[in-house]
């Protein structure tokens, strides 16, 4: 059971370099994106949503990434642009 909303990072007690992060959330839509670095939520009622983005590589002490949008009978895109550090992942490391 997880009781806390936000990241929970899980990495692997054998491979140090393995590491998941699950982000919980208690908002009433939420998204995965794409590989394409797309989101979609469909359908979406007509309203005024804050849009807030979670990324395990954002840079600490920066706010992340939020918009408020307003949604018509059209539907609406936002965009959002990420600052991100590097990948961890890419760097050099043992080969298994």
């Amino acid at each position: 059971t997880l009781d806390r909303v936000g990241e929970i990072p899980v990495g692997c007690n054998i491979h140090d370099q393995m590491i998941t992060h699950l982000y919980v959330s208690d908002a009433p839509w939420i998204a995965r994106t794409q590989a394409d670095g797309r989101a979609v939520f469909d359908p979406l009622p007509a309203g005024t949503y804050n849009v807030d983005v979670w990324h395990p590589q954002l840079r600490p002490g920066k706010p992340a990434p939020s918009r408020t949008v307003t949604i018509g009978s059209t539907g609406s895109s936002v965009t959002l642009t990420l600052s991100l550090l590097p990948d961890p992942r890419n760097g050099d490391r043992a080969r298994y």
